[in-house]
């Protein structure tokens, strides 16, 4: 028999079982990120899929976590859509100190997003740290109140997050009766009621019948009233077809009970489901209408089963379906939409393919001798991929400087790196500034002054970022970093936005322009006054030549 040697152990006098006794007290991720570094016999003992694979949005090791962040080009390949990602998923797992860490290495300024993510998991001490950052409210209330949180709401609603009607049908629609009930009596004295078709939705998709049809308004007659409208009863229709309960079919058969007309909504709504087929063969036998927008639907989410299905059915797929099953890599669907006559290779479908990336789809797409155009490079730079932009130049696709805008609005500082050692034209025009400041994409904004991209017309970056409503801490790096300014014009474009919520923008260039005035008076002063120092001093430095000069004539010195 083979004894074990004690060097293939974590801790050589504790036997492998007993060690794992110990570990299962950590938290998962700490044996990840902690335990299977300290020797390769724990690497060896803890090489399942649960001790290998690291889930941000739970909690990681502080360490583990800089050191993911710290690789090199770590932060250099991500886009900007990604990096956003990155923060809510850290938020979700509800250490403060993770987020600021995260937020200091993607340089993103954390967003409604971030704060969004934090309330929907529950994460009190991280949406406590967002606020005191001034991150602002979003539709956090909305999002805490789909998940189901309701000691979130109640934090949200008692540390001024507005109330919505948002948040009542976001905990509605999730079967959260308890929480949408206890929402509508928070609502404000004067604010506008939920409306009732909306509520009905809701309540009727995400919750079963018997609760729904506890409701007062149900009782006291007030939808059955509201169903009279054509376009409320199509509402609540596709809310019955799409519902996650077992009871969408008693929900379906009581609407019918009503005299609500079937209509193409309900496939559309049941096109969306995990059991999409069962409901569509169930609303088919009693005659309900599928439409395009049902066999759309199928092809964003890859369904070919679906999408077969209903082609059986004699419904003929637009456009529109091959555009999300391009956006979706979906290529399976792009050959069954070709094969039923669908035009897959309209110039929409092959934008929305370069758009996100996809290259499977596109290169399917893209005929052998076809190169492509200026504008489909463009598409393709918005995605940040740079495999992508790769195989486009090598098929010999034309671009342009507007290459340079779309990289700039992906936020991919690599994609912007491999455009500027590809040759590819340097926009002069400064849209690809304004691309990042849209975007609050700071790192990126940053990356294009390192790699000297011009400000564009005198004025006009700056003018067009106030137009765009682009925030304080854009317009402030902009005034740092030396981007020309046109004051009046700048001033004037907030002027215009006031009424929409731009006051703090317009009082901030308000002073702003009351500074430079300012400085350049007190500019003007200095040059003065170093002018007259130099008149007087030329005066007396010529008056002393003069001395000398009679002197050295044997004449009287000039009197003073």
């Amino acid at each position: 028999m083979e004894v074990e040697k004690p060097s293939s152990r974590i801790w050589p006098r504790l036997p492998p079982e007993l060690a794992e006794h110990v570990v299962k007290f950590l938290p998962s991720h700490e044996i990840a990120c902690t335990v299977r570094l300290v020797n390769k016999a724990a690497a060896a003992q803890f090489r399942g899929t649960q001790h290998v694979i690291v889930r941000l949005s739970k909690p990681v090791p502080f360490h583990a976590l800089a050191w993911y962040l710290n690789r090199p080009g770590a932060m250099h390949r991500l886009t900007f859509s990604e990096k956003r990602r990155l923060l809510c998923l850290i938020a979700c797992s509800g250490d403060p100190r993770n987020l600021a860490l995260a937020a200091s290495y993607t340089q993103c300024v954390v967003g409604a997003e971030v704060l969004e993510s934090a309330a929907a998991a529950g994460q009190l001490a991280v949406c406590h740290s967002l606020r005191s950052a001034g991150c602002p409210w979003g539709s956090a209330l909305a999002s805490a109140a789909e998940a189901g949180q309701l000691e979130a709401c109640r934090w949200l609603l008692a540390n001024g997050c507005p109330w919505s009607k948002a948040a009542v049908h976001a905990a509605a629609r999730k079967g959260h009766r308890a929480i949408a009930a206890w929402l509508q009596q928070q609502r404000p004295e004067g604010s506008r009621p939920t409306t009732l078709e909306a509520t009905v939705a809701a309540m009727l998709h995400g919750c079963s019948l018997q609760v729904f049809l506890e409701e007062r308004a149900v009782r006291e007659g007030r939808v059955a009233a509201a169903l009279s409208d054509a376009s409320v009863a199509r509402l609540v229709l596709g809310a019955a077809a799409g519902s996650p309960t077992a009871d969408w079919r008693a929900k379906i058969a009581w609407l019918e009970g009503l005299g609500v007309p079937k209509s193409s909504d309900a496939c559309r709504e049941a096109a969306a489901c995990p059991d999409a087929l069962d409901r569509l063969h169930w609303l088919r036998q009693r005659r309900y209408a599928a439409a395009a927008d049902a066999a759309a639907v199928a092809a964003k989410l890859g369904r070919t089963d679906v999408l077969e299905y209903l082609l059986g059915e004699g419904v003929v797929p637009d456009v529109w379906a091959a555009r999300w099953a391009a956006e979706g890599g979906h290529v399976a669907v792009l050959t069954l939409l070709q094969s039923c006559g669908c035009p897959v290779r309209d110039s929409m479908v092959l934008y929305a393919a370069a758009r996100t990336g996809q290259m499977a789809a596109l290169q399917w797409l893209l005929p052998g001798d076809e190169s492509g155009s200026a504008y489909l490079f463009y598409c393709a730079a918005q995605s940040g991929s740079v495999e992508l932009l790769a195989w486009l130049r090598d098929r010999g696709c034309p671009r342009d400087a507007t290459a340079f805008q779309g990289a700039a609005q992906a936020g991919c500082e690599e994609a912007l790196e491999w455009l500027v050692e590809q040759g590819c034209p340097m926009q002069v025009d400064g849209t690809a500034y304004l691309a990042a400041a849209r975007n609050v994409d700071m790192a990126t904004l940053r990356y294009l002054r390192r790699l000297g991209c011009p400000w564009g017309p005198p004025g006009w970056l700056f003018t067009s970022c106030v137009q765009e409503r682009c925030c304080l801490h854009v317009l402030f790096w902009l005034l740092l970093e030396g981007c020309p300014v046109d004051w009046e014009a700048a001033v004037a474009a907030a002027r215009r936005l006031v009424q929409a919520g731009g006051g703090e923008v317009h009082a901030w260039l308000v002073e702003q322009q009351r500074q430079q005035r300012l400085r350049r008076q007190q500019q003007r002063r200095r040059v003065v006054g170093q002018v007259g120092l130099l008149a007087v001093g030329a005066v007396y430095a010529g008056l002393a030549v003069c001395t000398m000069w009679k002197a050295r004539q044997g004449c009287e010195g000039l009197r003073v």
